[in-house]
């Protein structure tokens, strides 16, 4: 029987987790085979507060409160309406015409199944519009007074707004018609870019936001980045992103002798695998130096600031990764890649997840191997970032500044 994920009256935040979850485990880099994506969503959550991986596009922070401002004026005009229904409704409309006048435009949701769709813009974004107080829920406004206005204003009736009273105008034709799809307008970006600085001007995303974009789009990774600022949690994130593909590929060199070793696996070329990760692991031996490795990493100062975010990660998951980077600190990365206890040290870790272990003599679990899993370095989210960085900058005009000066 299949695995499927259930849908009951969760919260939007428990659907963004849960699709999240999907998502990453459709990426082979993502898995989480040696159990750290606590903290890897940590590191996330402070250099990117308010995204995620399933943020393709910047302007659905602005068409998701259209969307709900829809659906409130159809329940002032029908109290009986859910107001939650509702906007799921117009949402769904929105995404038909969408796929209908706007089907090249790329991070398009629904782009296949339409309204049909089962993950809505508002599933996927809800995390980030209460980050950015965009979605803001029981808080008060001033109430017009009639008297100074001339009549009655619908803001009179109104004590308090889950919306940020400066959402940009809705056009008049929305949820029928959505001019320009997905590019965001300068009044559009400069809005977005304001509610993504306030409160949070020091995050790494907000610094993003003060480049030329097309400097953000080049980078591999975020420490690529050219800039002469310096940011504590894009170094903590760098070195753990660094120390842990080590281990991870350290993790898949394991499978593939295990997979060799047996006759009856022949969906793979074991011994081909084997080789290729040997060539990886030296490669990371090779680039490990003062940048990204152990040396002069204040690991202590790192897991203060990661428990203080997430007090929940586990003892365990501390004393893997302690112990790992320990290793690789004192006995060098070659040295350690080579290890009988660095692999004894993954094996057992891997090995947490009983009877799902590949490497505990599951002939089956090994054979579902596809050659890789885990073993990419750790992005922080940055496969959506500079996506939402361009369209963000593009709309604003940053990129006719930087070409009007070089």
């Amino acid at each position: 029987m299949p695995s499927t994920i259930g849908w009951l009256d969760t919260t939007h935040e428990q659907q963004r987790v849960a699709r999240e979850l999907v998502a990453l485990f459709m990426e082979s880099e993502s898995r989480d085979e040696l159990g750290i994506a606590q903290i890897r969503d940590v590191m996330s959550n402070w250099l990117f507060p308010g995204t995620s991986v399933l943020q393709a596009r910047a302007r659905y922070f602005v068409l998701v409160p259209w969307c709900y401002q829809v659906a409130e004026e159809r329940k002032r005009r029908k109290p009986s309406l859910d107001l939650r229904s509702t906007a799921r409704d117009v949402q769904r409309d929105m995404v038909e015409v969408m796929k209908r006048d706007h089907p090249d435009a790329g991070g398009l949701i629904g782009k296949q199944l339409g309204r049909r769709v089962k993950g809505l813009p508002s599933d996927l974004f809800w995390s980030g519009l209460e980050t950015f107080s965009i979605y803001r829920s029981n808080v008060e406004v001033p109430r017009a007074d009639p008297r100074e206005e001339g009549e009655v204003t619908e803001l009179a009736t109104r004590a308090t707004t889950q919306w940020d009273p400066n959402v940009p105008k809705r056009p008049p034709e929305f949820p029928h018609s959505v001019p320009h799809g997905l590019d965001m307008s300068e009044a559009e970006a400069e809005w977005l870019a304001e509610r993504i600085r306030s409160g949070r001007e020091r995050t790494y995303l907000a610094h993003l936001l003060t480049l030329d974009p097309r400097t953000v789009t080049a980078a591999a990774h975020p420490w690529d980045v050219p800039s002469t600022n310096h940011f504590l949690e894009l170094d903590h994130a760098r070195r753990f992103s660094h120390l842990m593909h080590g281990a991870s590929l350290v993790y898949n060199r394991l499978l593939a002798q295990r997979y060799k070793a047996m006759p009856e696996l022949t969906r793979l070329d074991g011994a081909a695998l084997v080789d290729d990760y040997e060539e990886q692991i030296h490669a990371w031996a090779r680039s490990t130096h003062a940048d990204n490795g152990i040396a002069g990493w204040d690991l202590d100062g790192f897991k203060v600031e990661v428990s203080r975010r997430n007090p929940r990660i586990s003892r365990r998951t501390w004393e893997f990764v302690t112990a790992w980077t320990t290793m690789v600190h004192e006995r060098g990365p070659s040295a350690v890649a080579e290890s009988a206890e660095a692999e004894d040290l993954i094996t057992r870790r891997e090995q947490r997840k009983g009877s799902k272990s590949r490497l505990s003599g599951n002939v089956r679990m090994l054979d579902s191997w596809g050659g890789a899993s885990g073993n990419g370095l750790l992005t922080y989210r940055w496969g959506t970032i500079p996506t939402l960085i361009a369209d963000i900058n593009g709309g604003r005009g940053t990129q006719e500044l930087a070409d009007a000066h070089p």
